[in-house]
């Protein structure tokens, strides 16, 4: 179940670096299927500074997609269009109940 949909996926302003610029920390993806920019400043004990953007794409490989209707009246009759999106290397069998 998708549930985690934040505006910012991650800020720290006080990390540090090795000698090389070296760096590695974990956080949580978020749940939606976009892509995200990642921006990075970085500023020396000199006071050299940098910049770099990259794309971190965050996907699911077998999803369904919903759409469901805004509002609904008693008595109304209606059709839920369902999107079964499946990006496995094979095909899925559903399991029976």
């Amino acid at each position: 179940m998708r549930s985690f949909f934040p505006e910012t996926l991650y800020t720290n302003p006080s990390l540090i670096t090795t000698v090389r610029a070296a760096l590695r920390f974990t956080f949580p993806m978020a749940d939606s299927i976009t892509t995200w920019r990642v921006t990075s400043l970085a500023s020396t004990a000199r006071g050299a500074l940098g910049s770099s953007t990259a794309p971190i794409r965050v996907f699911q490989d077998f999803f369904v997609d919903l759409d469901l209707p805004v509002s609904l009246t008693e008595g109304d009759v209606v059709s839920v269009p369902v999107a079964v999106y499946n990006y496995l290397p094979r095909r899925r069998r559903s399991r029976s109940s």
